[in-house]
């Protein structure tokens, strides 16, 4: 794809993406993009959905269940599937460094108070496939119970799109 045409597009997806943005709670974003074999992915959906809070964990409760995550995190499965033949090949988080509590952290936190700050869990993965994927699920519905929907922004080398799934039809497709 040459230069032209990438800054072309991404100025087609920087409005709809930066509504995206906005913290709304049961309601998240998927980003998409494919260059040739390559597919990178990003997730942005409300903490509050993932952990019923929002902070930093503060309980062990809580520190387990962003453990517990942060495990599912090395299964893209568990949150997106492809027809395709697709190898992950990269993946990155926010979820240790926002939400993981730390031995450090629990001498800084002695008297933490309840914060009302929204925050949202990011993950990305890179793929290498062999094809143009063309037909996506999106099993994280049953790990984020409460999501209702996300906003789907796709880029491949011909074309791009805008799309909402919801919890009823957690699949789309990307064919022409």
């Amino acid at each position: 794809m040459n230069l032209t045409r990438v800054i072309a597009v991404l100025c087609g997806l920087v409005a709809p993406w930066s509504l995206a943005q906005q913290h709304v709670h049961d309601h998240g974003s998927l980003l998409m993009i494919q260059e040739n074999d390559r597919l990178q992915i990003q997730f942005d959906i409300p903490a509050a959905n993932i952990f019923n809070f929002e902070h930093q964990a503060v309980t062990s409760a809580q520190n387990n269940t962003v453990r517990e995550f942060m495990m599912m995190l090395n299964s893209p499965q568990l949150f997106i599937q492809f027809n395709e033949n697709c190898r992950l090949s990269g993946m990155t988080e926010n979820v240790s460094q926002v939400f993981l509590k730390t031995k450090t952290d629990q001498h800084h936190h002695a008297h933490v108070e309840e914060h009302h700050e929204h925050a949202n869990v990011i993950f990305s993965y890179e793929f290498s496939c062999k094809q143009a994927v063309r037909t996506v699920q999106l099993p994280i519905f049953e790990r984020a119970i409460t999501l209702q929907q996300i906003e789907v922004q796709w880029i491949d080398n011909q074309r791009q799109g805008l799309l909402t799934v919801s919890r009823n039809t957690p699949s789309f497709s990307l064919l022409k």
